[in-house]
C-alpha cells in the first residue's frame, strides 16, 4: 500500500513502471486493480486521516491491459463503501456525484476522451464552500458544497472494472496531499 493509505476493497500494491517510469516523479507507481466488474464495489483505498479541507492532485494512467469499461477517480468525503462522493473518468466522459445507501447520483458530468497509457493529471480542491476538480491544470468540474450530503470525511482513490470478469488496471503517481486535519 501506498504510505498513509488503507486498502478498503481490491487490489493495491506499490510496484515499478517499467515502461514510462521517466514520465512521472519517481519509477514506482501505485497500482489500483479491480476484476470483479461490479460498478458497486470498486477497489478503493482510502487515506488514514479524516480531512476537513482537502487539496489534492495526483496522476493517474489507465493501462492497455484494462479493459475498455474502466473507470477511476477519486473519492471524498468519505463515510463507508455506500456513502461517499467521487469524481470519475472513464475511456469517454468525467463526472462528479455521490453514493449515498448504496444509490448514486451524479451532480454534473461532461464528454471527455481518456486514451490508454497516458498520464492525465487530475486535481481535487475541496473547502467548505466548493468542490473543483481540475484535468491537467484545466478546471472540469465547480460545484458549491454549501449544501453537501457529507460534510466531511475521509478521502482516496477507486479504481472500477464495469465489464464482468474483464480486469481494469490504473496507476497513480505523485500524489499530493495537503488538508486540515478534524
Amino acid at each position: 500500500m501506498p504510505y498513509g493509505f488503507s486498502k478498503i476493497d481490491g487490489s493495491w500494491r506499490v510496484s515499478k513502471d517499467p515502461i514510462m517510469a521517466n514520465e512521472h516523479s519517481v519509477p514506482n507507481v501505485t497500482s489500483g486493480l479491480d476484476i470483479d466488474g461490479h460498478d458497486s464495489a470498486p477497489s478503493l483505498t482510502i487515506f488514514r486521516t479524516k480531512a476537513e479541507y482537502v487539496d489534492m492532485a495526483l496522476k493517474l494512467k489507465v493501462l492497455n491491459s484494462s479493459s475498455p469499461r474502466w473507470q477511476t477517480g477519486i473519492v471524498f468525503r468519505y463515510q463507508d463503501t455506500e456513502n461517499y462522493y467521487f469524481t470519475k473518468i472513464d475511456s469517454q466522459s468525467a463526472s462528479i456525484g455521490f453514493i449515498k445507501d448504496c444509490v448514486e447520483s451524479t451532480l454534473v458530468d461532461t464528454n471527455l476522451v481518456f486514451l490508454s497509457d497516458i498520464w492525465y493529471t487530475l486535481k481535487m480542491r475541496c473547502d467548505t464552500a466548493a468542490t473543483d476538480i481540475y484535468l491537467d491544470d484545466a478546471l472540469i468540474f465547480h460545484i458549491s458544497t454549501i449544501n453537501c450530503v457529507f460534510p466531511d470525511g475521509f478521502f482516496g482513490m477507486l479504481v472500477s472494472s464495469r465489464e464482468s470478469g474483464i480486469a481494469a488496471t490504473v496507476n497513480f503517481d505523485d500524489i499530493l496531499i495537503d488538508y486540515k486535519l478534524q
